[in-house]
């Protein structure tokens, strides 16, 4: 068992199930959460169920950007009242009002454009299943917020990498945040979707990054290659893998195959697991892993974490 997934189970034994995306009108509660308590839906992986349930989630996603869950509650609250929450009465509604409406979620003004451009979009996809170029595509959507909607409105398994994972696992040393190759979003992502891969076989293994504390890189020439830059390696080799896997399978099809660098072909075919880690990484980032004074002795990763703060 490696390391990602003794994370996953040490935390959820601890927290117990999340239960995100919290939805408006979702009567649910989690007593463990911090913050907000309201909407969520503990192993009830079914929500959302319609468009306007994927709708509110894709703008809070877009709204939580540089602010708390508890400052977005409130903006979807006040859309609520007006009637705002659906891509067309957001793609109507006067920017002066939208404005007003959002400022507890703060960058209203950027926001305010944001949620318009991403209305007119939603309603362009009809009801399919947007893909990640497209909206990548859209003008405020980056990695992070793109990867929140397909993995919590859509059901697409793309593990979300936040500031929350960043920080904990630099500091549990599953990668140095500030070495001089630092781990890009990808990179970190490729990890985690290498690691909790539910598929087997000897290719699996070549990819997997098993046991990353104690694992040694060796040269050819017998060398030990410094462990400051050996994630980042196996990081980078994983996409290595990834591409030549690809080539293969183009030429053994004779079928042109689109290269994608942010999607690992070794993805895991349930998205639950990815869902529910990521909000589990969110309330230990929240509880213990704080960015001042963090609350370590309290920790459920304590005994395991080499506290690299």
């Amino acid at each position: 068992m490696n390391d990602l997934t003794k994370i996953y189970q040490t935390l959820f034994k601890y927290f117990g199930p999340q239960g995100w995306w919290p939805l408006l009108d979702c009567e649910g509660k989690n007593p463990t959460k911090t913050g907000a308590m309201q909407g969520y839906h503990p192993s009830n992986f079914k929500l959302p169920t319609s468009n306007l349930q994927r709708f509110e989630i894709c703008i809070g996603a877009i709204l939580t950007q540089n602010t708390s869950w508890v400052q977005v509650e409130k903006a979807l609250q006040n859309l609520k009242k007006l009637n705002a929450l659906s891509p067309e009465a957001i793609s109507t509604i006067s920017e002066n009002k939208l404005k007003e409406a959002i400022k507890p979620a703060g960058y209203f003004n950027q926001k305010a454009k944001k949620l318009k451009l991403f209305a007119d979009f939603f309603i362009s996809l009809k009801g399919k299943v947007p893909t990640r170029e497209q909206l990548l595509s859209v003008w405020g959507v980056g990695p992070e917020t793109a990867d929140s909607i397909l993995l919590y409105a859509f059901h697409q398994p793309y593990f979300v990498i936040d500031a929350y994972t960043k920080r904990i696992f630099s500091r549990y040393g599953l990668f140095t945040a500030d070495h001089i190759l630092p781990i890009s979003y990808h990179e970190l992502q490729n990890l985690f979707h290498n690691d909790l891969s539910r598929t087997t076989g000897d290719r699996t293994a070549v990819l997997n990054t098993s046991d990353m504390t104690t694992h040694k890189i060796i040269r050819k020439d017998s060398t030990v290659v410094p462990k400051k830059i050996q994630r980042v390696f196996w990081a980078r080799k994983c996409f290595a893998f990834s591409w030549l896997d690809h080539a293969r399978n183009a030429v053994r099809s004779s079928k042109p195959i689109m290269i994608q660098h942010d999607r690992h072909f070794d993805m895991p075919k349930d998205y639950k697991v990815f869902n529910e880690y990521h909000a589990l990484i969110v309330e230990l980032a929240k509880r213990n892993c704080t960015k001042q004074k963090p609350k370590c002795e309290s920790c459920p990763l304590n005994e395991s974490c080499k506290k690299l703060i």
